[in-house]
C-alpha cells in the first residue's frame, strides 16, 4: 500500500476523540487520504511513575511501521478540530521536509528553552540552536522514518516524545520547515482565548486539560460550518 494517511493516537478511547474524529473522517474523504487510529499500547515505556500517561504518548512511535504502508502521513493528536476551509496540509511542504508549527512564543518560551538544555546536557550538543516545534500536527514522509526509532535516545523532561522528535530531527539533519500556525493553532497563541480568532482557523488543538471544556463547545460550532 503507498499513499498519503492522517494519523491520530487514540489509546484508552480518549474523550476528546469523540469530538474530533468525525472532523477528521471529513477531511480525509475530502482530499483522499487515509484515516489511522493507533488504538492499542506496543511499547512497555514508563519514563516517569509519576506521570505514567508519558508512557502513552510514545505510541505515536508506532509511525515507524506505518510508512511501511504509506509514502506521507500527517500526524494529528486527537484533541484537535478542523474547520472545514482547512487546505491540503500535504501541499504545505515537499516529501523531504518535516512540517511543523513551532511553539516557543510566549510567556512560557523558557519552558522549551530549558527542555533544549536538558536533552543536549543527556544526549549531546548540537551545533546550532533550533526552535521548539509541538508534535501535536506534524507532517512526514518515508524519510523520516528513522525518526522514530526510539534506539536513539530518550531524552528527560517535560515532554519526552515531543523533546525526543525536536532533537532527533536535527541531529539526523532531516530538514524542518513551520508551516502556518493556522495548521496547529495553540492556547500559547495570541488570540487564543477569542472564539472569533480561534473558530477561523484551520486545525485547532487543545492542548491541555483545562482547554478539553472549551473542545467540547467549539465542536459543535465546527459541526455546524460542517453541516453535519
Amino acid at each position: 500500500m503507498c499513499g498519503k494517511a492522517i494519523v491520530t493516537l487514540n489509546i484508552g478511547n480518549r474523550k476528546e476523540a469523540l469530538f474530533s474524529e468525525p472532523f477528521f473522517h471529513r477531511y480525509c474523504a475530502r482530499y483522499g487520504l487515509d484515516f489511522v487510529v493507533i488504538n492499542e499500547k506496543r511499547f512497555k515505556l514508563n519514563p516517569n511513575r509519576w506521570k505514567p500517561r508519558l508512557g502513552i504518548h510514545f505510541e505515536k512511535f508506532q509511525l515507524l511501521e506505518l510508512f511501511d504502508d504509506y509514502d506521507r502521513i500527517a500526524y494529528l493528536d486527537s484533541d484537535i478540530l478542523i474547520h472545514p476551509k482547512a487546505p491540503d496540509i500535504f501541499e504545505q511542504v515537499d516529501e523531504a521536509t518535516i512540517g511543523c508549527v513551532f511553539e516557543d512564543v510566549g510567556k512560557d518560551a523558557w519552558k522549551r528553552e530549558e527542555e533544549w538544555d536538558k536533552v543536549q546536557a543527556l544526549l549531546g550538543k548540537l551545533p546550532e540552536v533550533h526552535r521548539y516545534f509541538n508534535s501535536g500536527v506534524m507532517v512526514l514522509s518515508k524519510w523520516h522514518k528513522r525518526l522514530f526509532d526510539l534506539n536513539l535516545g530518550i531524552p528527560s523532561g517535560r515532554w519526552l516524545d515531543q523533546t525526543f522528535l525536536n532533537y532527533h530531527s536535527r541531529k539526523l539533519n532531516l530538514p524542518v520547515k513551520e508551516i502556518s500556525p493556522q495548521f496547529n493553532f495553540l492556547p500559547v497563541f495570541p488570540g487564543w482565548h477569542d472564539s472569533k480568532v480561534r473558530l477561523s482557523q484551520y486545525f485547532v488543538h487543545y492542548a491541555g486539560r483545562k482547554n478539553k471544556s472549551i473542545m467540547r463547545t467549539d465542536a459543535l460550532l465546527f459541526r455546524e460550518a460542517w453541516g453535519f
